[in-house]
């Protein structure tokens, strides 16, 4: 390192341009190979993303670029944009609800070494894996959020449902008079 410092100093005294700045370089590119590595800190997330699968997910009444999809292809491919993203570091995993039961599916791993893995994993989530066809919401909320401080304190949930509920459309005579209406609200967050 001495030895460069020398002739970058004997470069200047010259009074060469065009050999001070290839100095230059020569000093920066030596600067960049002795300094020790520079990381800066990002935020990182850890989430357990909750998909409804129950029947009513299965509506097609979003449009994604124009086509027609269901609510939870549409809740997929929002997870999709979200997971490209999301920082290196940051965890995530999925895991379905319906009634009040949660499944973990997937565990929350690291986004960027396990990208492709949890994209692959996202494209097999649909309505065929339900064990019932109705949610009780509220109960299924709480259930994922016990799910999800039993993997580790610091997880986040995301909750994709489309507000149907088994226990409030029971008593709701709106519920009882349009099934198939739109629905008003996603609960992500």
């Amino acid at each position: 390192m001495n030895r460069v410092v020398r002739v970058g100093r004997w470069l200047v005294r010259q009074g060469r341009r065009a050999d001070l700045v290839l100095t230059l370089a020569l000093l920066l590119l030596v600067a960049a190979v002795a300094l020790p590595p520079f990381m800066l800190q990002r935020a990182t997330f850890h989430y357990l993303v909750a998909f409804d699968i129950t029947q009513s997910m299965n509506v097609e009444d979003v449009e994604r670029d124009g086509a027609p999809l269901s609510r939870l292809a549409y809740a997929r491919s929002a997870m999709r944009d979200a997971l490209r993203e999301m920082p290196c570091g940051s965890k995530i995993g999925w895991a379905v609800f319906a009634d009040y039961r949660v499944m973990p599916l997937l565990l929350p791993v690291e986004v960027c070494s396990h990208y492709e893995e949890l994209l692959a994993s996202l494209d097999r989530i649909d309505g065929r894996m339900r064990w019932a066809n109705a949610s009780n919401i509220g109960k299924g909320m709480s259930w994922t959020i016990r799910t999800a401080r039993a993997i580790d304190p610091n997880t986040r949930v995301v909750f994709f449902t489309d507000g149907r509920s088994r226990r409030r459309c029971a008593t709701a005579p709106s519920c009882r008079r349009s099934r198939t209406s739109r629905p008003a609200r996603w609960a992500a967050g």
